[in-house]
């Protein structure tokens, strides 16, 4: 039996390796249903994100999942919030992508949930001049705060 924190471990561990072997980490969970089955998913290509959201919740449910973690690479806007705390909030009500804004930053997330508690973390992706993209410091944040479309897919 994995518990949360023991699957949120793992997931760090195998994206960090994962990335510093390849590169990049596919859009992957780690499932784990009620009989405490470990239920692998990569999704090398989905049609759009809102249609894979859908189906990895449809799938959790199906087979019955009370805990996972997923690794997805993706984009977050760095702000000032003494400046402009509501920057990127602004920035994506007005229909523009965060991975067009200037103040954007390439990052590797983690989050494991039991539709209770949430851990997330996440790691910068370094791309530096003519070497191999790298991960930054691992951090750590808040689960509870964590928000967007792939967060909480077992509800809250």
């Amino acid at each position: 039996m994995m518990d949360l924190d023991e699957l949120f471990e793992h997931g760090r561990q195998f994206a960090m390796t994962q990335f510093n072997a390849a590169g990049e980490v596919l859009p992957m969970w780690i499932a784990v249903t009620h009989d405490e089955e470990l239920v692998p998913i990569v999704v090398p290509n989905a049609p759009s994100k809102d249609a894979l959201v859908g189906a990895i919740k449809d799938l959790f449910k199906e087979r019955q999942v009370i805990r996972y973690v997923q690794m997805l690479e993706g984009w977050m806007i760095v702000v000032d919030p003494k400046k402009d705390p509501d920057e990127a909030k602004r920035y994506i009500e007005e229909g523009h992508a965060i991975s067009e804004h200037p103040k954007r930053v390439e990052i590797l997330t983690i989050e494991a949930s039991d539709g209770i508690t949430t851990r997330m973390g996440q790691y910068r992706i370094l791309r530096p001049s003519n070497e191999k993209p790298k991960l930054g410091k691992f951090e750590e944040m808040d689960g509870d705060t964590s928000e967007g479309r792939f967060s909480h897919l077992l509800g809250r």
